[in-house]
């Protein structure tokens, strides 16, 4: 009976030290696999609430098969004062952040996602300031599709900042309102935050469902970033190839616009 009972002991023991073990490496491919798919780094991930997590990790269970492309974006400042936006790459970034004052150039990288699950499609983006912005004021995020449509009420996102203190997180989700529906597309407008603390990070991202029309799909994910101070608050429109357009506003002269781009044959 003693050695029955020492060999029960025994083996509920390594079971209990093997748990924990398997989940912390459950947890780490998940992680992983939302960092592969949605472009959100595990530092970020590890400081979302729990909802948002909850939402990412249910997201991926279901995946057919995605596509994802990765954009460097650098904005280069004159002497005259003028910016010019060029696509670039993560070894020109790399250089540039050890040979150069951090603050030359503003750099971003944008993260476009399709990921196909069946009957429909997910599209995404996320949006990493690499650099602190020179304009802390209104940005405006959008998602455009060559061919397909996006099915209302489907949006979903988050835009978080990190300064010394730590990081606060906005959840899109709460305010639904401010999603623009267009049918091909869907804007977003997001406001940089300032606080006490100086920021060390900006991070946005935003998804949607679609349906899925015709044998492929393709994915712009824009940013348009303000540079010039505006009394009035435009709503902004965004066409098939990712150009943002606004009524009233000439966006070329307040707005410096970036995208990323990625396809999927279904």
């Amino acid at each position: 009976m003693k050695r029955f009972l020492s060999i029960f002991l025994s083996t509920v023991l390594l079971l209990s030290l093997n748990a924990p073990a398997y989940a912390d490496n459950l947890t780490t491919s998940t992680e992983e696999e939302i960092s592969t798919v949605y472009g959100i780094p595990k530092s970020i991930f590890e400081t979302l609430p729990t909802d948002i997590q909850s939402s990412l990790t249910n997201d991926i269970e279901n995946i057919i098969d995605y596509s994802t492309q990765t954009t460097y974006i650098k904005v280069s400042h004159t002497d005259s004062g003028e910016r010019i936006s060029s696509q670039s790459t993560y070894q020109d970034y790399l250089k540039a952040s050890t040979l150069s004052d951090p603050d030359e150039n503003d750099w971003m990288r944008v993260q476009t996602s399709i990921i196909n699950k069946g009957s429909y499609a997910q599209v995404s983006a996320a949006y990493t300031w690499l650099t602190r912005p020179a304009f802390r004021m209104n940005d405006v995020i959008g998602l455009s599709l060559t061919q397909g449509t996006i099915q209302d009420n489907t949006a979903d996102g988050f835009y978080t900042y990190t300064t010394a203190k730590g990081s606060v997180t906005t959840e899109f989700s709460d305010t639904p309102s401010k999603f623009d529906y267009e049918g091909h597309g869907l804007v977003r407008k997001v406001v940089l935050a300032k606080p006490d603390y100086p920021v060390n990070s900006d991070f946005m991202f935003m998804k949607a469902n679609i349906y899925k029309e015709g044998r492929s799909e393709g994915l712009n994910g824009t940013y348009g970033h303000q540079r010039v101070s505006m009394a009035l608050s435009p709503s902004f429109n965004i066409d098939r190839s990712g150009v943002l357009s606004c009524v009233g506003v000439n966006i070329g002269m307040t707005y410096d616009q970036f995208k990323g781009y990625t396809s999927i044959a279904w």
